[in-house]
Parts: C-alpha cells; structure tokens; sequence
C-alpha cells in the first residue's frame, strides 16, 4: 500500500518568543502574558508571566509534532492577558 502523507510527523521547534508594543489589558497592573500557538489540529502555549507588560520575552521552547494536514492549514499566533 502507499504511504499515507496526511501521516508523516514533521518537528516544529519554536524558541524566542517575544512580544512587543502589546496594549494594556489591566486598568491597574501589568499584562500577564501568554502565548497560543495553533498549527492544524495542535496547539501549544507558553506559560504566563505575571506582571510582564507591554514587552514580553519567554525564555522557553515549544514544540509541536505536525502532519502534512496540520501544516497546510498553516500557524495562527495568539496573544492573550491571563486574568
């Protein structure tokens, strides 16, 4: 039988993540940022950091095991306030 390549396992690796000129989500604090990373069928996010602001950088690697389906439908990136 032929191969299925809706199948084949493709690594993504993200790392430096970072987040600039990000608008105030909180009145009265800072941001508590995070991040959402959505390829296909998976998803992946970052941990929050409290009080992170305007400019956000993660010290953290993420990864995400993708079919050839997962990475036709492409990456969507999210930025989200955690409260």
């Amino acid at each position: 039988p032929k191969p299925n390549m809706s199948h084949t396992l493709h690594v993504l690796t993200i790392s430096e993540i970072s987040c600039r000129n990000l608008r105030s989500a909180d009145f009265l604090s800072k941001n508590d940022v995070y991040v959402v990373f959505k390829c296909g069928t998976k998803k992946v996010k970052t941990r929050y950091i409290s009080g992170g602001g305007k400019n956000v950088t993660f010290k953290e690697m993420l990864t995400l095991n993708l079919s050839d389906a997962d990475l036709a439908a492409g990456i969507n990136v999210s930025v989200y306030d955690y409260d």
